[in-house]
Parts: structure tokens; C-alpha cells; sequence
């Protein structure tokens, strides 16, 4: 299938039909002032879909993060110092 042009406005009341289209395998290229702003095309089962553009790198910033050693040491909540008022 080819290519369907067609212009965002125009395209407000036909989206089924326009994800039919898609489903089917042809691509829909949406237009705004005659410029080519969107495609929708079909995810093919070779494509995986993610969310993530890429793969996360174990060690990367490595030597560039400082924890505190006592970052997991429970929390200590000392007295509130009294006022003039509750002397």
C-alpha cells in the first residue's frame, strides 16, 4: 500500500477509518499548513515496543555517585527546643 496524505484537520472525524487504514499496513502521513507532521504506521511483531529508546548500562557512572555511609541508618528526631512561651 502506499502512502495517504492527509491534513490534521481534515482527518478530526475519520481516525477509524485512518487506523484501519494503518492496521492494514499502509502509512498516514498527517499534514499542518501542507507539511508533513506525523506518520502512523503499523508496529510490526519484529519491533518491540518500549518505552526506553535504549538499553540501561550497569556501572556507566560508575566512581561518579557518593552515598553518605549513613545513608541507611535509622532516623534520629531530636526534641524540639522549648520556647520562652513554654518555660
Amino acid at each position: 500500500m502506499s502512502a495517504l496524505t492527509i491534513n490534521i484537520q481534515e482527518a478530526g472525524n475519520q481516525w477509524q477509518r485512518l487506523l484501519a487504514l494503518a492496521l492494514g499496513g499502509a502509512e498516514i502521513i498527517f499534514t499542518l499548513d501542507g507539511k508533513p507532521v506525523v506518520k502512523l504506521i503499523p508496529v510490526t511483531q519484529e519491533e518491540p515496543v518500549s518505552v526506553s529508546p535504549k538499553k540501561r548500562v550497569s556501572g556507566l557512572h560508575r566512581g561518579q555517585i557518593w552515598v553518605s555511609d549513613d545513608f541507611d541508618d535509622p532516623w534520629v528526631l531530636e526534641p524540639e527546643a522549648k520556647t520562652k512561651t513554654e518555660s
